[in-house]
């Protein structure tokens, strides 16, 4: 499979959409800086290009759902504040103040729900400190994630050690809760096609992951908060 063009198109023209007016629609968050809306492309492609040195099927499947991320809320520039508990196994918690965004994809009778979260953007590094991407499938629009008989996907991704492809921490438990959905006005950049279409929103999410890389162990959550969000009918990947 393959990233459809139309969203493939949105990671090529990473910072074409800067400095536009304020998005209409239905929205939550805080506006990007012009900086930080050029940078957070880039800077959400080291962490996938992280997962596909990895050359494991399910890091690559999430590189590039990061890029898809990356590529809308390169377009939108609106991201959600989220004060996020990291805590590793045996010692004390941090607290990180992070940016995110969600997307909900409606393909079928399935949902699939991701969350990106990311921390410490350098908007001349082009490059963030750490980056979390959580993948739900499942049927529930709403409601616990993953729903009954969904699955669960999550990495942790550390630049704080300074090498370029660090070794993702592997999510070992990730859920959620998604409430409060509401969208409405199309996605930046995006037209919508007969079997697509993309819509701006907001969602209520709280989260609970706990993720491991060889002995080290981290728990990372944080409560509910209203993030910006997106909202696709159709597959965002080419057959």
């Amino acid at each position: 499979m393959t990233l459809r063009p139309l969203l493939a198109l949105t990671i090529i023209l990473l910072g074409a959409g800067c400095g536009d007016d304020d998005p209409t629609g239905i929205t939550a968050g805080e506006r990007m800086t012009v900086q930080e809306q050029v940078a957070i492309g880039s800077a959400l492609e080291k962490a996938a290009r992280a997962l596909d040195s990895t050359h494991r099927p399910a890091d690559e499947l999430l590189a590039d759902w990061i890029r898809i991320g990356g590529g809308l809320v390169s377009r939108q520039g609106q991201q959600g504040a989220v004060a996020v508990r990291v805590q590793a196994e045996g010692g004390g918690s941090t607290t990180l103040d992070m940016r995110a965004i969600a997307l909900r994809v409606d393909q079928g009778p399935a949902r699939i729900h991701l969350v990106l979260v990311w921390d410490g953007l350098d908007v001349v590094q082009l490059r963030a400190q750490h980056v979390l991407v959580v993948l739900f499938t499942g049927d529930a629009e709403e409601g616990e994630l993953p729903s009954a008989g969904g699955t669960a996907e999550g990495r942790w991704i550390d630049f704080t050690t300074g090498a370029p492809f660090p070794e993702p921490y592997v999510a070992t438990l990730a859920e959620a809760r998604v409430s409060q959905s509401e969208f409405g006005g199309g996605c930046p950049g995006i037209p919508d096609a007969e079997d697509f279409t993309c819509t701006i929103g907001r969602y209520a999410i709280v989260a609970d992951v706990a993720v491991e890389r060889s002995t080290q162990r981290l728990h990372i959550d944080w409560d509910a908060v209203v993030l910006p969000a997106f909202r696709i009918v159709g597959s965002v990947f080419d057959p």
